[in-house]
């Protein structure tokens, strides 16, 4: 069974994108490291039965160590205690199995009713097979979806929900997410390069020529060759778009300050590596500086994300 298990694991790995093991972060985690993404690490843990204490931190330390070893264990992947890319891509599909295919699960069909249900709904509609709102009802538009999706995944199509088909269901959609994601990334470095381009513009109090730029004139420019329309001045671009939690920040999104005013005064593009690219008054015009420099970093404000 345990061979079962591991077999499934990896070949689910080898499909999938390979930063599925995005929802932790891009970083392996090892004991002695300090990572926001210890915390989720040590949650999913718990949640799976390997990490016993009462409270999460995000250090990771022997008692981390010894869950990850444990859990590792359990798969058969190499017992290092350290959360690379393969136990963290082996832990977050054990969580989604776990929520998903509940001990006592043997199929769903047609007239069967409840949130597992529900849930079928939602992962077959991430996959565009379902387009109506889930209802909680093995109807016949799920039926439908249900034989679509076994068709397209070399199962039998019963329309029936066993433990393969949930299995595969539950992989499908996550590497779905995961490759929005990877769009997502792809798009954002795509607008950090073409930032870039203009390193050394003069500043120009509100300009947003190519020629010379003022801060939001820089950002508005920038995301405009992308299709994106953002209004000219800092307040107005941080209204728009979604927020980004800073330890979230892609390249390309819009980073914003409080400088000589109350709210969003200052914007910039983020680049990677704690940096961001901005039209600078006191640099004299466009500069890449760091997110954590004196100036700034006590005059963050907040990202935003523009699709």
């Amino acid at each position: 069974m345990k061979h079962l298990i591991y077999l499934v694991i990896m070949i689910a790995f080898i499909l999938m994108p390979s930063s599925i093991y995005a929802d932790f972060g891009n970083a392996t985690l090892k004991n002695g490291m300090t990572h926001t993404d210890v915390i989720e690490l040590q949650q999913k843990l718990s949640e799976l039965g390997f990490f016993n204490e009462n409270s999460f931190t995000n250090y990771f330390g022997s008692k981390t160590e010894e869950a990850v070893v444990r859990f590792q264990q359990s798969v058969d992947l190499a017992a290092d205690g350290a959360a690379g890319k393969q136990t963290l891509a082996a832990i977050d599909i054990k969580v989604k199995q776990k929520k998903l295919i509940p001990e006592s699960f043997t199929q769903l069909q047609a007239g069967d009713t409840g949130e597992l249900v529900k849930q079928v709904q939602q992962y077959l509609q991430q996959l565009k097979l379902y387009t109506v709102e889930p209802t909680s009802t093995y109807d016949d538009a799920t039926k439908e979806a249900v034989v679509k999706f076994q068709t397209t995944n070399s199962l039998e199509a019963t329309g029936i929900v066993d433990k393969a088909t949930l299995l595969k269901l539950t992989i499908g959609s996550s590497a779905q997410a995961t490759s929005r994601s990877n769009s997502e990334h792809e798009a954002g470095s795509k607008i950090a390069a073409y930032a870039k381009k203009f390193l050394g513009v003069p500043y120009k109090w509100g300009s947003s020529s190519g020629k010379s730029f003022d801060c939001s004139g820089y950002v508005m420019y920038v995301f405009k060759n992308f299709g994106i329309s953002l209004g000219h001045g800092a307040d107005d671009q941080f209204s728009a778009g979604s927020k980004v939690a800073k330890a979230d920040l892609q390249p390309g999104d819009a980073v914003f300050f409080t400088t000589y005013t109350k709210g969003a005064s200052h914007v910039g593009i983020y680049v990677g590596d704690n940096k961001f690219i901005h039209a600078s008054s006191s640099g004299g015009g466009v500069i890449i500086t760091a997110l954590d420099s004196s100036y700034y970093k006590s005059r963050y404000l907040g990202a935003r994300r523009y699709k």
